[in-house]
């Protein structure tokens, strides 16, 4: 099974809020349309970021075992969080965070966004 099967399967799952409509759900990301609604949150910490090639570069990456996983909130990603797996001769496996970043939100749910995306790890 591959590292983004794993991360769905194990971190595939509502997180709970105060109401049943306020759930967080952390997906991965398997489209192209999933990859560019990133790009906004994404570009909150690498503001050079360019729509143009963020879609061909995510998918490079991901040939090279970067995984991008988000919470996504009426149709648009407002967190998101790129890792890979490595492995060393000194530690063996971790988990190696590339990017995390979440927009600028007010209230609860932004700081459950924060919080929850780590979990995608």
């Amino acid at each position: 099974m591959s590292l983004a099967a794993r991360a769905t399967y194990r971190h595939h799952r509502k997180l709970p809020g105060r109401k049943s409509k306020n759930t967080m759900e952390i997906k991965t990301t398997t489209t192209d349309a999933n990859i560019l609604s990133c790009c906004e949150v994404l570009k909150v910490l690498r503001p050079h970021l360019e729509y143009s090639s963020f879609v061909p570069t995510i998918r490079k990456m991901m040939e090279e075992g970067y995984v991008l996983a988000f919470i996504e909130n009426e149709g648009t990603a407002e967190a998101a969080n790129g890792f890979r797996l490595l492995r060393k001769l000194y530690n063996g496996k971790q988990y190696y965070i590339d990017d995390l970043a979440t927009l600028p939100s007010p209230g609860e749910r932004g700081s459950a966004a924060n919080y929850s995306i780590l979990s995608s790890v």
